[in-house]
């Protein structure tokens, strides 16, 4: 909301820093979490990239430098989604290890392996999204 405020106020770099705030916050909810804590960030990180091209483009060179190296840290800090497929596969495993049913763990690790899948293909649906930012961050660069 506070992005949307600046905007129709003219104040694009303060948008652009409230989209770039929202993304670190989705990286830090979601940082050494499981499934939820993923999806959660998918769903921030997709409204923090909705829109964000057009007032980047809006910025000045000097004002687009500066947010771009914001931008790049924050994407180097976020966790790869590997690490946490990982770390979600090891606390199901620690939760079937419990089950005393084989047929009902082979149905739960079965289930779990679809989720995954799913899973995987949702967090990597805001990936176009970062890399258009990246490149209208890039053209600053191209001006130079």
């Amino acid at each position: 909301a506070a992005a949307l405020v600046a905007a129709a106020d003219g104040r694009v770099v303060d948008a652009v820093r409230a989209r770039l705030d929202l993304l670190r916050f989705a990286g830090a909810v979601h940082r050494g979490g499981l499934l939820a804590h993923a999806m959660f960030r998918q769903r921030m990180e997709s409204q923090a990239l909705n829109g964000l091209v057009p007032w980047i483009d809006a910025l000045a060179a000097e004002e687009r430098a500066a947010l771009r190296v914001d931008y790049e840290r924050i994407l180097q800090e976020r966790e790869p989604t590997e690490r946490f497929l990982e770390r979600e596969a090891l606390w199901a495993g620690a939760q079937m290890a419990f089950g005393e049913n084989p047929i009902a763990w082979f149905r739960q690790r079965l289930q779990l392996s679809v989720l995954y899948k799913r899973s995987r293909e949702k967090l990597a649906a805001n990936e176009p999204m970062f890399q258009d930012v990246r490149a209208a961050f890039a053209l600053v660069e191209d001006a130079r």
